[in-house]
């Protein structure tokens, strides 16, 4: 096998070891997707393809695979897994750009990209540290000046005057499947235009976006997905399963159920963005699967973990529905504190790194996540969130630290009752 294949593998073989940790919801997706009831647009394991680290193969995967040269040339790129890459990428960061790896990846750093032109002496010194001590979380790109296109906008100094300005720009096509083997193409695309002062095209730093139409002569393909204009026959009185009331309250129905999730989506997004460690305080703490997962994954990246949960229990079945999810979490590294009795700690919050901070009314269970109206206040700021550290040091004071080989112990009947009364969880 050749050097540039074995990397390759060494490579996608780091993007596939992210997806050993699925769910049991994960594995009944790949189990429908495998039966043909679903169409899945990006299959699981696609997102090996959106690495940009992979664009340093692209000219010998080209010439191993089709015996040609790329029709267009790849950007210059430097994956820093392979040490003689990062040697020489390491002596051109001033006119390069760093990127993640694994972009988006819950087991791998992310970060956004950094302009190395931007960075002055010390800052380039930091950043070459972080690549030598994990060279395969980073690629270096070539910086290549960026196409410009005139946008319309409002002058900075705040008066309504407007104005055209140039803003770099990045084209972004699609190909879809035209057959066995066979691509096309699509004509136009999409855009992505910087802010202004930016060098590098990012959606999640406010950039915005534009259809790229192409003009031609030629005939033009009217195919679409739409559906037709309504007619009369769409509209005739049918028979139906549900009668239109039945429907039209089980919209509201599933348009308010989804609504009170709003919580655990912001929970989960926290925890998939910690770096650094995550503190949790809840006083009914009885997870779904995915939140269980997201706390988990976190201690697997190397985030410390700890969780504030009461000794003792006001209510029976969520006390001990909450104790059954201890094992788990002691296994992955999660340090527990019990709030010695009799006080019950009822306090809610958690706080991610030292930037953010959640305070409010919800716990960490599917009752306030599901049914109950609750409200959460999120601050972002290393003043308040040091405060919160200050109540942390409190509570870890009144506390005692519950150790797995003091969980081993637990009595079988304990054992029991815990599990039986997670299985009522979702009921409580």
């Amino acid at each position: 096998m050749r050097a540039d294949t074995c990397l390759l593998a060494a490579f996608a073989q780091r993007q596939v070891a992210d997806q050993r940790g699925v769910t049991r919801h994960d594995a009944k997706e790949a189990q429908a997707i495998r039966a043909g009831n679903v169409l899945v647009a990006n299959a699981p394991g696609s997102a090996f393809l959106e690495s940009p680290a992979l664009l340093g193969f692209l000219p010998a995967l080209s010439r191993q695979l089709t015996g040609e040269e790329l029709s267009l040339p790849a950007l210059p790129t430097w994956w820093c897994g392979e040490h003689s890459a990062m040697e020489d990428a390491l002596t051109r960061l001033p006119d390069c750009t760093i990127r993640p790896t694994y972009p988006g990846s819950a087991h791998h750093q992310n970060f956004d990209a950094v302009s190395g032109a931007r960075l002055d002496a010390r800052g380039l010194d930091e950043w070459v540290g972080r690549i030598v001590r994990h060279p395969e979380e980073h690629t270096v790109q070539a910086s290549i000046p960026l196409s410009e296109i005139p946008t319309w906008q409002v002058n900075a100094s705040g008066s309504k005057e407007q104005s055209l300005q140039a803003r770099p720009v990045m084209l972004r096509v699609f190909a879809i499947s035209d057959g066995a083997q066979g691509w096309r193409v699509l004509p136009g695309g999409m855009a992505r235009v910087a802010s202004a002062g930016q060098e590098i095209t990012s959606m999640q730093r406010g950039d915005s976006s534009a259809d790229v139409w192409a003009l031609t002569n030629d005939s033009i393909d009217h195919t679409t997905l739409l559906q037709p204009h309504l007619t009369p026959d769409h509209v005739l009185q049918r028979k139906r399963m549900v009668t239109s009331r039945a429907a039209e309250n089980l919209f509201w129905l599933g348009r308010y159920t989804e609504r009170t999730e709003n919580n655990l989506r912001l929970f989960l997004t926290l925890l998939y963005q910690a770096r650094e460690q995550i503190i949790i305080t809840s006083p009914y703490f009885v997870p779904d699967e995915s939140m269980l997962y997201a706390i988990t994954s976190a201690t697997q990246r190397g985030v410390h973990v700890e969780l504030f949960v009461s000794a003792i229990g006001d209510q029976a079945l969520v006390y001990h529905a909450q104790r059954s999810y201890y094992e788990a979490l002691l296994e992955a590294g999660v340090v527990i504190w019990l709030y010695k009795a009799p006080t019950i700690l009822h306090s809610k919050h958690f706080s991610i790194d030292d930037d953010v901070a959640v305070i409010g009314s919800s716990n960490m269970d599917m009752r306030s996540f599901s049914l109950n109206k609750e409200i959460s206040l999120l601050v972002r700021g290393k003043s308040f969130v040091s405060q919160m550290r200050d109540v942390e040091e409190q509570y870890r004071k009144q506390s005692r630290q519950l150790t797995s080989v003091e969980w081993s112990k637990q009595p079988l009947r304990s054992t029991v009752l815990d599990g039986l009364a997670r299985l009522t969880s979702a009921l409580q």
